[in-house]
């Protein structure tokens, strides 16, 4: 990479890439390759999740409202997991 192709990083054509531009483009790159796992992580944190809820749910557990607050998260979460397991 010898200039910064990314418009947004206001540099002069002939000055070598800035820091901030380097790392944005090993991190997009990143991103990208991790993209790939989304529907594995999706089911790994469905799992989790289940297990939180099943836990969280049981009658010991509901006398407090912080654990009402933790399985009404999980369940949200596990809802919004849905969409990558779509694709």
């Amino acid at each position: 990479m010898k200039t910064c192709p990314y418009y947004f990083f206001d540099e002069p054509k002939d000055s070598p890439p800035s820091l901030s531009c380097v790392y944005y483009y090993y991190f997009s790159n990143v991103v990208i390759n991790c993209l790939e796992f989304e529907p594995y992580i999706a089911l790994f944190s469905l799992l989790i999740n289940g297990i939180h809820l099943f836990i969280l749910v049981q009658k010991p557990m509901r006398n407090s409202s912080i654990n009402l607050i933790m399985a009404v998260t999980a369940f949200t979460d596990m809802i919004s997991l849905i969409y990558p397991l779509e694709k």
